[in-house]
């Protein structure tokens, strides 16, 4: 069982009840059900509201409309207003949103954020690096019909790289985490933290702690 968003703002708010551990253990696993699927209905909103004012629109301007349509998705999921304005990063509802309009642009930057993750291992760097690229491979291959489908699309860009304003302090700083190396760093802070305990336990019972704290 999972939590909905009433179940969190119901334990949110009550503040002098302590969590149990059945609590804890839900939700838990409602929030590692949410990472493993970080931004995929998202994407697919904005997919559908991309066809929806395609199907709705037609004539000259379709195309226009299709990217406004692409820039206020992506909007909406940076900045929702129920959840006061505070929403994700962007990145694959981006991808979703203009997947339609910018096909070859999304594929090239596809293969440039994986080039980047894997050569640097930094995920939030090829991100930033794809939405930095994104308004120039659109305007490269030409994939647009009106003059003013680049500036929505710088716009996207800018908003995201403005999303990723902690993760580009902690990369100059040289503090964010690399692919592989949170994992690593837990295995092997637990694994210090139990022979630590090992020893310890072992001090308390010879009897030499005790001397030593006396």
């Amino acid at each position: 069982m999972t939590f909905d968003e009433d179940d969190v703002r119901r334990a949110l708010n009550a503040r002098s009840a302590a969590p149990t551990p059945e609590f804890r253990g839900r939700l838990s696993a409602s929030l590692a059900e949410r990472r493993r699927s970080p931004e995929r209905m998202p994407s697919l909103a904005a997919v559908a509201a991309v066809v929806l004012a395609g199907a709705l629109f037609s004539g000259p301007h379709q195309q226009l409309i299709m990217t406004t349509a692409a820039f206020f998705a992506v909007l909406g999921h940076l900045f929702p207003v129920w959840l006061k304005f505070r929403g994700g990063k962007g990145v694959a509802t981006s991808l979703g949103a203009f997947i339609l309009l910018t096909p070859k642009s999304i594929l090239c930057m596809v293969f440039l954020f994986l080039l980047i993750a894997v050569a640097f291992r930094y995920v939030s760097l090829g991100s930033i690096a794809v939405a930095a690229a994104f308004p120039l491979l659109a305007w490269a291959l030409h994939e647009y019909a009106d003059s003013r489908q680049p500036v929505l699309i710088a716009l996207v860009s800018a908003l995201v790289i403005w999303r990723h304003r902690q993760n580009i302090r902690r990369l100059t700083a040289g503090t964010e985490s690399k692919l592989g190396k949170a994992a690593g760093s837990e295995s092997k802070s637990e694994s210090e933290s139990e022979s630590t305990s090992e020893s310890i336990s072992k001090l308390e019972k010879s009897g030499t702690l005790g001397a030593t704290r006396r």
